[in-house]
């Protein structure tokens, strides 16, 4: 039997294995070297950040004794609803407030309300009328404007997603791909990049310049293929300034966006999970978004 397995005719076919199998193991390892390149990894996050339907993130921000702090959530598809939970704190005053926003209205409450003003009598303000009240805004369009502003991040210091996230189609995909590379939407420097490891992860973190006009152009064409009308008036030529540098932060295996910092009004936005749906429910009871601002009014 072993004389028949080394005879000539079977080291022929065992050369030809074991090539096969050499073929096989640098082919891969030529792959597994190409999928961490921070080129590759760069350009199929942005790809993929296409193909999204939701994400959950959070920001901060501070100027002088203010500060905010914002968690946000969307989620795209068959159910489009966004969630928006900010605390604004200045001084001895701390504010929270939760907003929902569906196809249909917006809704918003005050879920704490910390503050230092006293009433007629020198007490304490009564916020039982105005605390966990939800007030129901109908939208006059058909897109709620939380839920635009959340996804195009129009009330983020940045004026938008540095990158968009939504869930287009393929042909819808490709051609925004195209459009970003045509137009030198990304400078990002490649032979900078920051690797670090945590938690047994590969993070990249790039220095991103973000060319102005197209990353407008860029950001309303995204807008129009999701069924937004919010941005269809602007003209990205109003917006010709210097590229803005941006640090992303990449989870390279996941090809998913960790963390976005603009050093220039130190803006941070940390993206927390993707493709995870809004569970909170829709609220059944509410007032107007006038009755609010009375009872509101009413406590001064």
């Amino acid at each position: 039997m072993f004389k028949k397995l080394f005879s000539k005719k079977y080291r022929v076919h065992w050369l030809v294995v074991f090539g096969a199998v050499l073929l096989v193991g640098s082919g891969a390892a030529w792959w597994c070297k190409l999928s961490v390149r921070p080129e590759h990894v760069f350009w199929k996050t942005i790809e993929q950040s296409l193909a999204t339907s939701g994400v959950a993130l959070s920001s901060t921000m501070t100027q002088g004794e203010a500060s905010l702090e914002q968690h946000m959530q969307f989620s795209l598809g068959a159910d489009n609803r966004a969630l928006s939970q900010t605390t604004l704190r200045q001084g001895g005053t701390v504010v929270v407030t939760d907003v929902m926003g569906t196809l249909g209205a917006d809704y918003t409450r005050y879920a704490h309300i910390q503050t230092e003003r006293t009433d007629a009598q020198g007490g304490p303000l009564d916020l039982s009328k105005v605390i966990n009240v939800w007030a129901k805004s109908e939208n006059q369009g058909a897109t709620s404007p939380l839920l635009s502003q959340t996804v195009l991040g129009l009330t983020s210091p940045l004026g938008s997603m540095p990158v968009p996230i939504g869930d287009l189609n393929p042909t819808q995909r490709q051609g925004l791909i195209k459009q970003i590379r045509s137009e030198g939407v990304y400078e990002p420097s490649f032979k900078d990049v920051k690797k670090e490891s945590k938690n047994g992860r590969l993070y990249y973190t790039y220095e991103v310049k973000l060319q102005t006009i197209p990353y407008v152009h860029l950001v309303k064409e995204f807008a129009k293929q999701i069924g937004l009308h919010d941005l269809e008036q602007i003209d990205p030529n109003d917006y010709q300034g210097d590229p803005l540098t941006v640090q992303i932060t990449v989870d390279v295996r996941a090809r998913q966006i960790t963390e976005v910092y603009v050093p220039a009004t130190d803006f941070r936005q940390k993206f927390n999970s993707y493709d995870v749906r809004v569970a909170t429910p829709v609220p059944t009871e509410s007032i107007t978004a006038a009755e609010l601002q009375q009872r509101l009014n009413q406590l001064q």
